[in-house]
This record gives structure tokens, sequence and C-alpha cells, in this order.
């Protein structure tokens, strides 16, 4: 209280980006938020970049993104809304009957789209022996100019409870994964529990636990599951420490991310 305000330096609620670059490329970019405030925080981002040369080797990136956090004595509430928009002309096109020079730029086009939104609530405790929470959900539904699409949801729980005065840690997820081709359907669902329980005692602690992911689609039901250990200690306080251990999980590739 005696040093005052000094140490909160003044934020700035904005800013814009405007440039220009060779081969026809402009770039724009707004940021907008609600700076320090004790009870919400809110922001808007969006940017454009593109590029249009004189051949076919163009494309052009679009981002809209917004997020609002509520602050209430029990817990934080978040939202998140977001839209990306991707084009791309494909210049290494090739046709037996079709030249690159005789094709058409839309039979090269190729547009991603993404809409996507998050949420979520965690609680604030006072007492570190309490229950400490966060839950919520993520969706996105992406899909480009061929008939492809694929929608993602997840909720999620992520708890954390000390135990004997060692923390246990609890992560769970649901996630219901659905890409159509055209006119075929094609679902997966995954369901993971991934605990972990960290014991220190004095220079030296251990977590232990697993990953387990419960995997199914429409011909196979498989469940996965990976030991996780990992140790470490303390030689010197606070500044090194040596550490090692063994983990795994599984990776999931979507549409989205290969594309």
């Amino acid at each position: 209280l005696s040093m005052g305000t000094s140490l909160l330096p003044k934020l700035r609620n904005n800013y814009t980006k405007i440039g220009y670059g060779n081969i026809n490329t402009p770039l724009l970019e707004v940021y907008l938020s609600s700076v320090r405030n004790k009870d919400l925080q809110t922001g808007i981002f969006a940017k454009h970049l593109s590029s249009n040369p004189s051949g076919y080797n163009a494309f052009s990136n679009n981002t809209i993104e917004g997020f609002v956090k509520k602050f209430n004595p029990n817990g934080v509430i978040e939202g998140d809304a977001n839209y990306y928009r991707n084009n791309v002309y494909l210049y290494g096109y090739q046709n037996d009957n079709l030249t690159i020079q005789q094709a058409l730029k839309s039979d090269i086009r190729q547009l991603f789209q993404t809409f996507e939104m998050k949420g979520s609530y965690s609680n604030i405790v006072k007492d570190s022996s309490s229950l400490l929470y966060k839950a919520g959900f993520n969706f996105y539904d992406f899909y480009d100019s061929h008939d492809v699409g694929e929608t993602d949801f997840k909720i999620f729980g992520d708890f954390l409870l000390p135990v004997q005065g060692n923390p246990l840690e609890i992560k769970t997820q649901l996630n219901i994964s659905d890409v159509k081709v055209v006119s075929v359907d094609y679902q997966r669902v995954y369901f993971d529990l991934n605990p972990r329980y960290t014991l220190k005692i004095d220079a030296l602690y251990l977590k232990f636990g697993f990953n387990s992911t419960i995997f199914s689609d429409s011909v196979t039901k498989k469940p996965f599951f990976f030991p996780v250990l990992e140790a470490g200690y303390s030689l010197i306080p606070k500044s090194l420490t040596a550490f090692g251990g063994i983990t795994g999980d599984v990776k999931r590739n979507t549409y989205r991310s290969i594309a």
C-alpha cells in the first residue's frame, strides 16, 4: 500500500497494424480489449493476410477471435468464439489432359473454414486443502470447398485435490469426432481418464499414474493404457532439478490437423 500504484503500468486497450508487401501482399491486424478489470475481461482480435501474385500461387488467411472472462468470488467463467477462413490455390495441380495454364482458377481452389467455440468454469478456493476443478467444452465445425467436413466436440473435467498433503490430479475428457465425406459419415469416440499423484520427500519428488483412452468407432472398440512415472531430485534448491520418466498417450489425427 505504501508503494501506491507505481508498479502497475498503464495498459493500452487496442492496437492496429497495417502493412503491405511485394507480390501484392496486404496485412491488416486489429486488437481491442478491456484492459484491467477485477470483474470482467473481454477482447476481440481480427487479422487479414493475403497474397495475390500474377500466377496461381495465391492465398488468403482471415481470423476473427473473441473472448470474455467473468470473475466472481467463487469462480471464473470463460468463453471464446473464433472463425478462421483459409483460401489457397493448389498450383501443383496436374491433369493428363489439362495443363496448369489451361486450368481455371476455380478448379485448383481450396477453401477451409472453421467455426470454433470454447467455454469453461473453474472454481476459486481459499483453503489449499479444498478441491480445485475446471470443467468445460470445446467445439468446432471445420469444412472445405469439396464436400468434406468435420465436427469435433469435447467435454472435459480437471480436478486437483490434496491427499495427505500431496496433490492428486485427475483429468477426464469425452471427445466425439465426426467426419463427413460427401455422403459417407465416420464417427470416432474417445474417453480419457488420466490420474496423477505426486509424493514429495525433502529434495525428492515422485509422480505416478497412468493415461488411459477407450476408443470406439463403427467397427471397433479398443482400450489404450500407458503407465506414467516421473522422478526428480533437487540438486540445488529452487535452481537445478534432475528428473526423468516415462509416459504415453493417444495422438488423434483429424482432418483439420492434417489440412
